[in-house]
């Protein structure tokens, strides 16, 4: 008997039988996906419902929010992409539940931001109440009136790479060519060196430095974590384990370094500051510490340095808007050997208006990620424009795709085009404070009032979220438009520019928790010293 048994265990068998039971998973799979499911009334592809991973593989190519964007753009405000996971665009929704019926983030999701046995950090915390805690801590170290003191070290790195781009050789025209993806890069994480930590990378002047590396590594493997059900702690251990003892070996040598110069009565003002001098209260503990930090280290460098460079590869597809942005800033400035200070920067109207555009087409994030924590009915506009329910099982999860809110041509009118006029108001004044989608008069933008899903308008205020809404939007926002305006005013105002880059061509891009520049040769900017 157990001779004929054993004679059933044949290579042959053994296949088919896997055969067979993968067949069953699918087909189990199916039944249940396309006809058993209580998300089946949300409109979506079948065919992509039907293929096992489909989410996985776009993200993992980058095309997570072109993606969404694409479904949006055929089935409406909701669509199902997965089985158990669906994406909303509708600004009303958004506005909903990232600011009165608050969703909690996606477990999923935020569990893996957070690397396996770190604290909780601002950005990946899904509790309400330690977030509420922190946020309050922290606040101050954020607020315009602080940021005002970091200006000098913003300027200081400026300075760096602007003598970096003197020194460089040029050609018989006088230009040089410079990857201004790259630059900005090795500005944002030396500006958030120096400015959180008290001592810059040096990228801009060596090129390298283990720390940025790490960080840019660890976001890109990060969005293919987040949609990882099982294996995350083998994840974390064998393939982004060696990014992220990076991080924290840097970070400690900061700390480190830093209380030794508090007790030599040496202090800085700086984020590293705050947050150690909150830690010596008692308001945080030792591994909180390290974990805000590197938190504040990934988010506030690679987010920003991407929305510039998609923004230089903007102004220099339309010439005009560079034109008038010169314009602007020459007379802000007419010696352009003169400082150039922040506090008037932010007074330009034109250059608010270009970074406003800049983020509406690339924000900070493309898209962020909730749960629906019990059954909840959904009320989102149609195809027709018109209120449509739907019910939402407990558990799912919603992609609240930005891109596709902040760019649908059935919100916005032109909404795939650089268009700066329209964040302008009839006088051509533009919006006057810093956090860029809440404003009190925007002349024209009133329009927006009555818009909707299905009634776009020129400029729609609520569809505006490049940081997110509510009390999760991004802690680092003022930190950002500051680090923007001085980038933008100081290149713009002294050099000329002009594209190394066929500017008739659209530019690749991929979305790896934020939108990167994907040419091979990053984008290619020929420069010159202005004269005048």
């Amino acid at each position: 008997m157990s001779a004929r048994i054993a004679d059933l265990f044949t290579a042959s068998n053994i296949a088919a039988a896997v055969v067979v039971f993968i067949l069953s998973w699918y087909l189990v799979h199916l039944i249940d996906t396309l006809f058993l499911s209580p998300l089946n009334a949300i409109p979506g592809s079948k065919r992509e419902l039907a293929i096992p991973l489909f989410n996985f593989a776009q993200t993992a190519k980058g095309r997570g929010n072109l993606r969404l964007r694409e479904a949006h753009d055929q089935y409406g405000a909701i669509v199902r992409v997965a089985p158990d996971r669906i994406s909303i665009a509708d600004p009303e929704a958004l506005n909903d539940f990232l600011k009165t019926n608050v969703l909690p983030k996606h477990k999923q999701t935020y569990e893996a931001v957070q690397h396996n046995g770190e604290a909780e950090n601002i950005v990946g915390t899904r509790d309400p109440i330690f977030h509420k805690r922190v946020r309050r801590l922290l606040s101050p170290a954020f607020s315009i009136k602080y940021l005002a003191n970091l200006e000098p070290q913003i300027l200081e790195i400026y300075n760096i790479l602007e003598k970096k781009i003197y020194a460089a050789p040029k050609d018989k025209n006088g230009f040089l060519t410079l990857d201004i993806f790259q630059e900005l890069h090795y500005f944002a994480s030396d500006v958030i060196g120096i400015t959180a930590f008290g001592e810059s990378f040096h990228l801009i002047e060596n090129g390298q430095h283990p720390f940025p590396h790490a960080v840019r590594q660890w976001i890109q493997l990060l969005a293919i974590k987040t949609l990882l059900p099982v294996g995350r702690q083998l994840f974390d251990t064998y393939i982004s384990g060696r990014s992220f003892q990076t991080q924290v070996a840097h970070i400690e040598h900061c700390i480190s370094e830093r209380r030794a110069q508090n007790e030599r009565n040496e202090t800085r003002t700086d984020i590293l500051q705050w947050t150690l001098d909150q830690g010596k209260a008692g308001n945080l503990d030792e591994a909180e510490i390290k974990a805000m930090a590197r938190a504040m280290l990934g988010a506030g460098s690679e987010t920003t340095a991407n929305t510039m460079a998609w923004g230089f590869a903007f102004l220099l597809q339309h010439r005009e808007v560079l034109q008038k942005l010169r314009k602007e800033l020459d007379e802000a400035f007419p010696d352009s050997g003169q400082p150039i200070s922040l506090d008037k920067l932010k007074r330009l109207p034109y250059l608010d208006a270009v970074l406003h555009e800049t983020l509406r087409l690339r924000s900070i994030a493309s898209q962020i990620w909730r749960e629906f924590p019990q059954d909840t009915d959904v009320v989102v506009r149609g195809k027709d424009g018109n209120p449509k329910s739907y019910r939402i099982p407990a558990g799912t999860m919603a992609y609240f795709s930005i891109y596709t809110s902040q760019t649908s041509s059935k919100v916005w009118l032109r909404g795939d085009e650089f268009y700066p006029e329209r964040w302008l108001s009839e006088s051509g004044e533009a919006i006057k404070e810093e956090e860029a989608y809440q404003y009190e008069d925007a002349g024209k933008l009133d329009e927006a009032q009555e818009a909707h899903w299905g009634k776009p308008v020129l400029c729609n205020k609520s569809a505006f979220m490049p940081f997110s809404l509510g009390a999760r939007d991004c802690i680092g926002k003022n930190f950002a438009w500051n680090e923007m305006r001085v980038v933008y005013g100081h290149i713009i105002r002294r050099f000329d520019l002009e594209a190394g880059f066929d500017v008739t061509q659209s530019i690749p891009g991929a979305d790896y928790m934020t939108w990167q520049i994907a040419r091979p040769d990053g984008l290619p900017v020929k420069m010159r010293p202005r004269t005048a």
